[in-house]
């Protein structure tokens, strides 16, 4: 269906299209001083690790299938209790010199 791009401005009372107010225009010299206000790209972050699909628990008797992102062979019933080790804020080079 085409239409033009009439068809999808707002109209007043009378039937009128609807403007945003025109503002005054800068001569293109002041508009090459003018800084542009954003951010920079960045890359895209990391995709999460996959693991082999069609997988399932490896605890006897148990049919649990598990996610492509669980690196362990076994569902969170079956999978045996992991310690942390709490490591703290890392140092960086210059703190352990000075240390």
């Amino acid at each position: 269906m085409n239409r033009s791009v009439a068809s999808f401005e707002s109209h007043d009372e009378d039937g009128d299209p609807i403007r945003p107010p025109v503002r005054a225009t800068k001569g293109r010299d002041e508009m090459a001083e003018e800084s542009f206000r954003g951010q920079s790209v960045r890359t895209l972050p990391r995709a999460n690790k996959r693991y082999q699909a069609d997988r399932t628990c490896a605890a006897p008797g148990c049919r649990t299938k598990l996610s492509i992102y669980n690196k362990w062979d076994y569902c969170w019933q079956h999978e045996p209790v992991h310690t942390y080790i709490a490591r703290g804020k890392r140092r960086s080079r210059k703190e352990m010199e000075a240390a």
